[in-house]
Order: C-alpha cells, then structure tokens, then sequence
C-alpha cells in the first residue's frame, strides 16, 4: 500500500477534462475481487475531437498464475521483471487523470482499474469509474452481427491488429471512438463527461515505474541471464564449480531454464566468484556432456537436436554450438554426463495448474511405476506443470523448497526413460 504518497482529492468538478483516455487489460480470470488480477494494461491519449495522440502500455506482475496464457499469450516468464500495478498506479492516475475513460465493455475494464488501485489504497472501495463504453453505444453507430471488438471494428472498417494484446485492442477501441465521434453533431454520452469531470481522481506524489512492455518482453534471450555474472580474472576454488554444476543439474533438465532457475544460478555464481568467462566455459563443457548423452541415445531426431539447441540458448551459447559440442562429444565418450534424475519407487511427484492430461489419468501412470502424489513437501521429487515459471501456490512453494519444476512433457519423456509401460505412455 501506497503510504503517504496520496494528497487530498481535488474539489469535484475543478478537474481540466483534455479527451479521453481508452483503456484495454489483459487479465488472470473475470474476477477482479476474487483475486483475478491484471496482467497487461494499456492507454491510449484521444482527443476530445477523435485524434490518436499518443499510447502507453506495460506488462503487469500479478504475483500469482497467469490464468488463459492461451488467450493472452503472456507467459510467467514475460512479467517477471514487470512491475506490479502498484509501483505502475501512479503512471496510470497521471494518464488517467482529467480525462474521460474509454473501453470496449467499460464495467470489466473499470472493475478491474477500481480493484487494483484499492489493493494499492488509493481509492475507496465503492468507487465506481464513470466511463464510455464502446460496446454500449454499438448499435447506434454500426450495424454488425455482434457486439464484439473484432465484428465492431469490421463494420467500421477499422483494422484490429494484434488482438488479444492489450495495446492491440486498445488502439483498436480508440478508434472506434473516432469513429462514433466523427458520426455524431454532438457525442451521446454528455453525462458521463459530466461525471468524469466529477470523479474525485487521488493526487500521488511518488513517481510510478516505468512501463514494462510485450515487446520488450519478447526482446529477452532466454539467455540473456549470463551478462548478469561478473567478469573477472579471480580463479575461484574447484568446489564453486561443483556447487555450480549440482544446481545446473538439477534445473537443466528439460534443455531450459525457468527464470527463477537463472536468477538462482546468476546468485550462487556470483556467491562463490565464478567469473562469467569461467560460467560460459562450465556451460560449454556441460554442452557437450550433453551432447554425448543425445549421442548414446542414438542422436538423429529433430527432436534431439532441438532439445540441445534449446539447452545451448538457455545457456548463453547460442545455436551455433550444438555442431561443435557434437564433434567434442563423439571424439571424446567419456566426457563427464550430468547428474541423471532416477526416479525412485515413492518419490512424490506433484501436479499443478491447468495441464493437457487429466490429473487422474497422471496418478495412474505414476502408480504403475510406484510413484505417488500429493502436497508439495521438502522431499518431493518433482512438480509437474504447463509452464516451469508459473507463480501457482504449488510451484511458489516447491521454489522456496528447492523443488525441480518441469513441464508435463519432459515429465513424459523422464517417465519413459526410466521404464513406464507402454500402454500407460502419453497417447497410448
């Protein structure tokens, strides 16, 4: 919560109304008081005569799962170094503030704005956000099978470019406004200015953070994490690079890395003062170690290939090293192998999130080979998820315990390779 960083509301109807601000989220769920959050916002500037002026948008930290990453296309891994809405609220309010607020289905983008600045305490609970929704006023000014954004934005012969992102939608909508405006002598919604100008916005005081972008998201490599390592010419003690490799063993295991695995690997590095340069030549050698365990599994697949071409990103390698660690594996047999995870009888195996098989359908594959499954405890062996950087209860806990965290499909291929029947194998 926001604490002394509010001044006093100004007096209703002193504010300066400049236009309209249009909002669009990307959200966890419909809920916003049960702890549905948002995950993306956008605002785009229009003018009170219809003109773009100009766009804002972030990705949102909601500190919990992600919820229809299928709809939003926004994984764990994007909005872990986002802010969250409260370090961004003030950025919002100063966007928001003086203008009359715009979306397609205004009451589930104002429930949500409400909810997130009340968790912040900046406004009171009740506080209902006077906006023109462009939903509403559809069959005024358009004739179109539905009332959706893409069947609105058709009928008015307005593209609608990346749908399902927040920014996306949110130009889309404003220029939708555009267009109702340039259909009307005066605008239908008079009393929603009026009460816009009413609304008793909070005067922050501290400065918000800045803006997270999708697009800034998407520029990460997945092995981007290495340059956060020092570089320095210190030798470190042999057994920093024993501790390195048993944690690089134990969160390699799919050919990637979740983002707490490298913010792990970057502390424990930089702990025991191994240089980058030292990092990036152990990551080399486990390459290649790999490499050779594809190689004595009959390497050839694209499949292999792309698993170590997916381990050689993650590891700040790059593609280009997969043929040179094949050439060292195949001249070189005996190179040390990773640590490879047995799965014991009564290890505890657990699951979480919404997964492509049925959890009853995970207890009997596990039971054939004597697993079992649960809560997540200090001594189990793995939890099995869609996405190994999901903020679920589960996997929050299984960090906090040192838990490996893998998808359901390299948990498919560690059940095949230690010996699940057949029949019991995924599509069969």
């Amino acid at each position: 919560m926001m604490v002394g960083a509010v001044r006093s509301r100004p007096p209703p109807g002193k504010a300066n109304m400049t236009g309209y601000t249009v909002i669009d989220l990307e959200t966890t769920g419909v809920a916003p008081h049960r702890n549905d959050r948002i995950v993306e916002i956008a605002l785009v500037h229009v003018s009170a005569d219809g003109r773009v002026e100009d766009t804002w948008s972030s990705l949102v930290n909601p500190l919990r799962d992600l919820g229809p990453v299928g709809v939003h296309r926004i994984s764990p891994r994007d909005v872990e170094e986002a802010p969250t809405f409260e370090a961004l609220a003030p950025a919002v309010l100063e966007r928001v503030r003086g203008r009359t607020l715009v979306a397609h289905n205004a009451g589930f983008d104002t429930g949500f704005l409400v909810a997130e600045l009340e968790r912040a305490g900046l406004v009171e609970a009740g506080h209902a956000l006077p906006a023109v929704c462009t939903m509403q006023w559809a069959n005024r000014f358009l004739t179109a099978p539905s009332r959706k954004l893409a069947d609105c934005c058709a009928a008015a012969g307005i593209e609608l470019q990346d749908a399902h992102s927040a920014l996306g939608d949110a130009v889309a909508t404003a220029h939708l406004l555009a267009h109702y405006i340039a259909s009307s002598d005066e605008v239908p919604w008079r009393e929603t200015l009026r009460r816009s100008a009413d609304y008793p916005w909070p005067d922050v005081t501290v400065p918000g953070a800045a803006p997270h972008p999708r697009e800034l998201a998407v520029a990460i490599s997945p092995g981007d994490w290495v340059s956060r390592i020092p570089d320095h010419d210190e030798v470190a003690h042999e057994d920093a690079t024993t501790a390195y490799l048993a944690l690089l063993d134990r969160t390699l295991v799919d050919g990637s890395l979740a983002v707490h695995d490298t913010n792990a690997l970057v502390a424990t590095a930089t702990e025991h003062g191994l240089a980058r340069r030292v990092v990036l030549a152990v990551h080399a050698d486990h390459l290649v170690a790999l490499a050779g365990e594809e190689l004595e599994h009959g390497f050839g697949s694209r499949r292999s290939r792309r698993r170590l071409e997916r381990a050689a990103i993650a590891l700040g390698l790059g593609e280009s090293s997969v043929r040179g660690a094949l050439d060292r594996a195949a001249e070189a047999p005996t190179a040390t192998r990773p640590t490879v995870i047995a799965l014991r009888p009564g290890d505890r195996i657990v699951f979480s999130g919404e997964l492509d098989t049925d959890r009853d359908v995970w207890a009997r594959r596990i039971a054939a080979l004597g697993l079992t499954t649960g809560g997540v405890t200090k001594t189990t062996r793995f939890v099995v998820t869609t996405d190994p950087d999901s903020r679920s209860g589960k996997c929050m806990k299984a960090r906090e315990f040192g838990v490996p965290i893998v998808s359901e499909a390299t948990f498919e291929r560690l059940l095949r390779d230690h010996g699940l029947p057949a029949e019991l194998r995924m599509g069969a």
